[in-house]
């Protein structure tokens, strides 16, 4: 229900804008953050976003959170192959989601005020 909420949120302050190369990757990203559920195969779906965001970085470097930001996703990468060593059940895995979402989200945000700026 929350997934949904923002949606609607979303999509009034944006259907005048509406891009689909721009949006679906953060639309995906929410979706995945707010399912019931926590299967680590349905992460593949976000591949957008995070090609969205290489996009970015090899564009315009931003060197001073670049650092940070390779430490927190291999941070992430290296947590969830030790879970999956180690825990084998996908239900443990709610996590991850709302983590890429949180690291995402800032890289996001300094990447569009940088480019109104």
């Amino acid at each position: 229900m929350a997934g949904v909420l923002w949606l609607v949120y979303y999509w009034q302050r944006h259907k005048h804008s509406w891009n689909w190369t721009e949006r679906l990757p953060i639309l995906l990203l929410v979706s995945v953050a707010t399912s019931a559920y926590a299967w680590t195969f349905d992460q593949v779906v976000l591949l957008p976003a995070l090609m969205q965001s290489a996009g970015w970085l090899v564009r315009r470097p931003l060197t001073r959170y670049l650092g940070g930001l390779i430490i927190v996703y291999v941070g992430i990468n290296a947590v969830n192959l030790a879970g999956k060593i180690f825990v084998l059940n996908d239900f443990w895995y709610f996590w991850m989601a709302p983590l890429f979402s949180l690291t995402y989200l800032p890289l996001r945000e300094r990447v569009l005020t940088s480019a109104a700026s």
